[in-house]
């Protein structure tokens, strides 16, 4: 086994203490010989053998995250980061449109206003 040195990107890194926690509970993995977290640039180093799933999962306390420092990070999709904003969104412009249609004694744009606001709560999918 070579103990050759990789860095790793880290996305879920909160605070300095969680960055020296997940840093030790990479130090236990079998097969790795040092580990050093850069928690100012979001980046680890590690010396030794072993996988992604495995650095993933000493630092589950936090749902960290490992991607390999030459590769580009997946992008989800503006309406998949953003799906209860753009709902929320709607249900308010569809409150208007009920407004101006029915009017304000109608409890139809209340309802929609109502969901509107509870729109971050809710699940469009």
């Amino acid at each position: 086994m070579s103990a050759e040195q990789q860095t790793y990107r880290l996305n879920g890194i909160s605070c300095a203490n969680c960055a020296q926690t997940f840093e030790n509970n990479v130090k236990e993995i079998d097969g790795v010989k040092d580990a050093n977290v850069h928690f100012a640039t979001s980046k680890i180093d590690v010396v030794g053998e072993t996988s992604i799933a495995d650095i993933e999962k000493a630092g589950s306390f936090e749902n960290i995250k490992v991607i390999r420092e030459n590769t580009e990070p997946e992008k989800e999709p503006f309406w998949v980061r953003h799906d209860k904003v753009l709902l929320a969104s709607l249900l308010i412009v569809f409150g208007f449109i009920a407004n101006a249609t029915f009017g304000t004694s109608h409890y139809l744009p209340n309802v929609l206003y109502g969901l509107g606001a509870l729109g971050w709560r809710l699940k469009p999918f």
